[in-house]
């Protein structure tokens, strides 16, 4: 499953939540987030459908991610969800590279059909995530 976020529709895949006042949006086919806040966090995410889902599976996903911290290290999160249950099935987190760089989390093995992706930003004041090119891809 691949979203490269370059057609005009990613608004209509991707959704942006926030506890504060962050806030996302697309520009020239590339997903942002901004946060600027010292807690709390911002997240851009959607929902993915693993076709085929026959029998046991390993997957991991993988994203572009670029940070603009204005003199502080960005700190996001690559998490997969279980949207049933909320619980996670993989994640990754730690600062992001001032440079754009692929992410990717840990395998995670036989989960549901559709997982929750999503990248989440946490308070560190003024920083912006830049998002592009998500893929998952599952072995069977």
């Amino acid at each position: 499953m691949t979203d490269r976020l370059e057609d005009n529709n990613a608004d209509g895949r991707w959704t942006i939540w926030s506890t504060g006042n962050g806030r996302g949006g697309w520009q020239a086919g590339v997903g942002f987030v901004f946060h600027n806040q010292e807690t709390g966090w911002t997240e851009i995410g959607r929902d993915v459908t693993i076709t085929p889902l026959d029998g046991s599976h390993t997957c991991r996903a993988y994203i572009d991610l670029f940070g603009l911290g204005n003199g502080r290290q960005v700190i996001a999160r690559v998490e997969v969800i279980d949207p049933t249950t909320w619980q996670y099935l993989a994640q990754d987190g730690g600062g992001v590279a001032t440079v754009p760089i692929q992410h990717f989390t840990p395998e995670w093995s036989n989960g549901p059909r559709t997982v929750r992706f999503r990248v989440s930003l946490y308070g560190n004041g003024d920083q912006t995530l830049w998002i592009d090119n998500m893929f998952i891809s599952c072995e069977y």
